[in-house]
């Protein structure tokens, strides 16, 4: 549904998205661009669940403010606190660091990765 406006500007995933501007005039723009975009694929917004203008937000797990973009503390807590591999066979992680995991991507990628 954003797939026309640049990532710099917007980014949604499923039913969550995200808005960014530097400059106030340029965040009523931005703002414009993607309620059209929302508005021609028939999606409607719930007033009480968007926070428009704000310094700081929360979005997927990461905190966005002026500075940057940084994940939430208690993820990287969790990551730091990980217990160190003792064999190989406990340094293979599920989820995105090893997408071979799943069924789908076993049948379709090689022993070296290839595709």
């Amino acid at each position: 549904m954003l797939k026309d406006i640049p990532d710099s500007v917007a980014i949604s995933f499923l039913d969550d998205g995200v808005i960014n501007s530097a400059e106030v005039e340029d965040h009523i723009c931005n703002i414009r661009t993607v309620l059209t975009a929302y508005r021609e694929v028939g999606l409607k917004l719930a007033v009480k669940k968007c926070n428009f203008f704000a310094d700081k937000i929360t979005y997927l797990g990461h905190v966005l403010n002026e500075k940057g973009t940084r994940p939430f503390d208690s993820y990287v807590d969790a990551i730091k606190k990980w217990p160190l591999p003792r064999y190989k066979t406990e340094a293979t992680m599920p989820g995105s660091l090893n997408p071979g995991w799943m069924p789908s991507e076993r049948r379709t990628r090689r022993p070296n990765g290839d595709q």
